[in-house]
């Protein structure tokens, strides 16, 4: 079966206004644009709101419809509704895993833990 055909698509193939859909078939918004990482979805006529849908909790993409691992409440309640930090898809930045400034090498230590190299 060619790609025309087939009932599930990949990330590329999201488009602008399409439905999201929760794992409980419930409405979340429509795609108001696709980005490196994440689905912008667009909620809201009165209270418009968008939520930052990280590819990874998409589970299928069907025809023209977005569906997702998780319920409706369930991604509104994620914290979504800001840009994923630069270069992370989906999630905070990460945490150094040692306290000085960046940038400066040696073996110095500060307040009690070594700065890396």
């Amino acid at each position: 079966m060619d790609r025309a055909s087939r009932p599930e698509g990949d990330v590329s193939d999201i488009q602008a206004g399409w439905d999201v859909y929760g794992a409980d078939e419930e409405k979340v918004g429509n795609v108001d644009r696709v980005e490196q990482g994440y689905v912008v979805a667009h909620k809201g006529i009165f209270l418009p709101k968008d939520l930052y849908i990280p590819v990874s909790a998409i589970e299928r993409i069907e025809h023209d419809r977005v569906y997702l691992t998780i319920a409706k409440d369930e991604a509104e309640a994620q914290g979504w509704d800001a840009p994923p930090a630069v270069g992370v898809a989906g999630g905070p930045p990460p945490k150094p895993d040692a306290v000085g400034t960046p940038g400066l090498t040696g073996t110095a230590d500060e307040g009690g833990r070594p700065v890396r190299p």
